[in-house]
């Protein structure tokens, strides 16, 4: 990784892994066409050892630290429960639907996903000491869910 949002991208991601104790992933480059979504901003393997980068968002976070670090925390997070989340995870897998397959609201609602979102914010507040506005991005219902979510992680991340 050379130019300076890859080193931001190695920053992160390193931060992330060393907390969550997992092997630091595979990082690709690639066209949106090789996502589910033309959205999609990152994708996390199936195993968890590699994720795939859209480069149509590099712009993006070349110019938005808080998007960088909001979107690698929570996709490392999904590395985490493929790589050494606890069994529940890894049975729940068997019941995720990707996101092309369900309308957002019911995508982000599903329990990686809000595990993925509350890591994501609690590591906002943590290094960065803001708070994403989870209301705008998912609506209250999803955000109340990040929430006791995210002090569930904070509980377990004490105790450590």
């Amino acid at each position: 990784m050379a130019n300076s949002i890859d080193k931001k991208i190695e920053e992160i991601i390193k931060w992330n892994v060393e907390r969550l104790g997992i092997e630091y992933p595979i990082i690709e480059w690639c066209s949106a066409d090789k996502f589910r979504t033309l959205t999609t901003r990152i994708a996390c393997s199936d195993d968890g050892k590699s994720i795939r980068l859209n480069e149509r968002y590099k712009s993006v976070w070349n110019s938005n630290e808080y998007d960088l670090w909001l979107d690698f925390s929570h996709e490392i997070r999904h590395c985490w429960q493929m790589q050494a989340g606890d069994e529940n995870f890894r049975h729940k897998l068997n019941l995720y639907k990707s996101s092309d397959e369900l309308e957002i609201e019911d995508y982000n609602g599903q329990e990686m996903e809000i595990d993925a979102w509350a890591w994501a914010v609690f590591v906002m507040e943590k290094k960065l000491k803001v708070r994403p506005l989870l209301e705008e991005l998912f609506g209250v219902w999803i955000a109340l869910d990040i929430d006791k979510r995210k002090k569930e992680i904070e509980k377990k991340m004490s105790v450590k």
